[in-house]
């Protein structure tokens, strides 16, 4: 279930770095102001989430609660960059982005599904825990690097 988190991570990493962009902007006050919607965003889908899904999808749901606030922060922090700045490179960053995201997706998933078919075949006890942890971060990693560079058009 922890691997539903690869997609949020990506966007995540994107948003820190332009949010870091407004910094060097000496723009202190708006990147305050988005992480405050970001959190917000994140408090009421992760309650919505604890709150009207079943206990073995809650996780997924925080996964999916994480996603979202930082993919509207993103969306935010992206418009008001490029308002700060005019630059249309950020078409660039975005089209970066957008792959290596649709590149967490199925590399998460395949992840997951490995890791609960470990712990279904095996147990769920601490060294049965760390050999489905790292099957499936073999798996992520691999799966991820192979669609990005099927991906990447250089």
């Amino acid at each position: 279930m922890l691997a539903s988190f690869a997609p949020a991570i990506v966007i995540y990493s994107a948003q820190f770095l332009v949010i870091r962009g407004m910094h060097a902007l000496e723009d202190t006050r708006r990147p305050a102001m988005i992480q405050l919607l970001i959190t917000g965003l994140q408090i009421l889908t992760a309650v919505a989430a604890g709150v009207f899904l079943p206990a073995e999808w809650v996780v997924a749901g925080l996964a999916a609660s994480f996603g979202f606030a930082y993919t509207i922060g993103l969306a935010v922090s992206l418009r008001a960059l490029r308002r700060a700045t005019g630059t249309p490179a950020l078409r660039a960053l975005g089209a970066a982005y957008t792959r290596w995201i649709l590149a967490a997706g199925p590399a998460a998933a395949a992840a997951s599904l490995l890791a609960g078919l470990v712990l279904e075949q095996w147990g769920t006890e601490a060294p049965n825990t760390a050999v489905a942890l790292v099957c499936a971060l073999i798996v992520f990693t691999a799966g991820y690097g192979a669609i990005v560079s099927l991906m990447t058009t250089d």
